[in-house]
Order: structure tokens, then C-alpha cells, then sequence
């Protein structure tokens, strides 16, 4: 069974919080920089836990 997801890109640009620090990147591990450390500020929700297997 297929499964398709359609967004509007721009009204997913105005709820991303880190935009504005994705403007000066330019390789992928740097992305993943930004995100990383986006994440990083962020107030925990919960505590960590392994993914039962």
C-alpha cells in the first residue's frame, strides 16, 4: 500500500525555529550541525530510553 504525504512548502519554512541558522550551510554533515545543536537548546520533554527491541 503506497502512502504519499503532500506539504506546503513555504507554510513548512514558516514553523521551522532554525531557518534562519540553515541560511549559511552548505554541506549536509553542517546541517546536521545546526540541528543537532537546535535540539541541544531545547527543554527535555522527557527522559531518553532505549527502544525495546
Amino acid at each position: 500500500m503506497a502512502l504519499y504525504f503532500c506539504v506546503d512548502a513555504v507554510g513548512l519554512a514558516a514553523r521551522n525555529l532554525y531557518l534562519d541558522r540553515l541560511e549559511k550551510t552548505e554541506l549536509t554533515r553542517q546541517i546536521s550541525s545546526v540541528i543537532e545543536e537546535f535540539r541541544d537548546e531545547l527543554p527535555r520533554q522527557r527522559q531518553p530510553r532505549a527502544f525495546p527491541h
